[in-house]
């Protein structure tokens, strides 16, 4: 069979066939997604298809791919940021997140963002949270939100110990809730909370700018903000 060759001005689109020239289906650059005029329903589901994985798949490639030339080369933050157009934060913020969780015990049902907001805590912990997450179909940000609730009951429990002469113990990480009683309650005529529109929880809304601690301040969904501030460890 004859090999395909590009036709002579280089179009993305258009590939010269044995027999006449054929338009490509869709091409690819580094911002946009082209389709050809006529694309049938099943090769835009397939198209849709594989582009969800890349998407869900791509902060734990480059994790992995990161950390085995750590290992096998030396730090190469620095490199990698020039080769992938990542920035080292980022960058490091994958390979926190693919250090903490073996490919075996990554879940495809849920995304990266996921497993980042309970990357720091021990195993069982983040077993648990995973499964909670999966189980109610939780979205990231309400993810976030039950782990700061269950982080803010540990301190006042620790707080309440302390007030009544108890001795002192550290805060245990976060366990997810018995049930979802606190998030579905009605709210209280001081309450500011809002229900996320993905699962129908309730949460606080982030307080301004440099009024809030350090305890969940995660960002948006995404390499660039997800993981904890533990990450500088790495480095």
């Amino acid at each position: 069979m004859a090999a395909t060759q590009v036709s002579a001005d280089r179009r993305p689109d258009v590939a010269v066939m044995p027999g006449g020239v054929a338009p490509r289906p869709l091409s690819l650059t580094p911002v946009a997604w082209i389709a050809r005029d006529g694309m049938k329903l099943v090769d835009w589901v397939v198209q849709g298809r594989k582009l969800g994985v890349m998407g869900r798949s791509a902060a734990w490639w480059i994790g992995d791919w990161l950390r085995y030339g750590n290992l096998e080369y030396g730090e190469k933050y620095m490199r990698a940021a020039r080769i992938t157009g990542y920035d080292v934060q980022s960058l490091m913020n994958m390979v926190y997140v693919a250090s903490h969780f073996d490919a075996s015990r990554r879940r495809e049902t849920l995304s990266w963002s996921h497993h980042s907001e309970v990357a720091a805590l021990p195993r069982e912990q983040q077993e648990r949270w995973l499964d909670r997450a999966s189980d109610r179909t939780l979205a990231v940000r309400c993810l976030r939100d039950e782990l700061r609730r269950a982080r803010r009951r540990a301190v006042a429990e620790q707080a309440e110990a302390q007030a009544s002469g108890e001795a002192q113990a550290p805060v245990a990480p976060p366990e997810p809730p018995l049930d979802a009683t606190l998030a579905h309650a009605e709210p209280a005529a001081d309450d500011h909370s809002v229900v996320c529109p993905d699962c129908g929880r309730r949460f606080e809304p982030d307080e301004p700018e440099g009024q809030e601690g350090t305890e969940g301040q995660t960002g948006p969904e995404g390499p660039e903000n997800a993981a904890p501030a533990a990450i500088a460890a790495v480095a």
